[in-house]
């Protein structure tokens, strides 16, 4: 009978340490678990603020883009405004000159008149 309860004791203290020990990795396990977790949602979390900064970047181009493109715009119809004035500015000059000319071929026949 005692060598039967020895021999029980002893499975049981086994059976025990055997538990211990499987409790203990059950909470490394899940220790690693939680760890794990923690690192997948700070992923997550990376993950949406990249997506965030792609899309705020994309917008910011295409946004730079659209000024760009007014810019241009701008630029061309200045362009073209200073060519309209430029042949108008030539166009007075031209007619500004024909009236000089005009007006010195008239004060040279009212000279001639004068002395006549």
């Amino acid at each position: 009978m005692r060598s039967q309860y020895r021999g029980t004791v002893g499975q049981a203290d086994k059976d025990r340490t055997n538990v211990f020990q499987l409790q203990a990795e059950i909470e490394n396990l899940l220790q690693h678990l939680c760890y794990m977790q923690d690192v997948n949602a700070d992923l997550l979390s990376h993950v949406r603020v990249m997506k965030n900064a792609t899309r705020k970047a994309d917008a910011e181009k295409t946004k730079a883009e659209e000024q760009k493109n007014q810019q241009d715009l701008y630029v061309e119809r200045l362009t073209k405004d200073l060519e309209r004035l430029t042949e108008k500015m030539a166009v007075y000059e031209a007619q500004a000159s024909t009236q000089a000319k005009e007006t010195q071929a008239a004060k040279e026949v009212l000279s001639e008149v004068a002395k006549a």
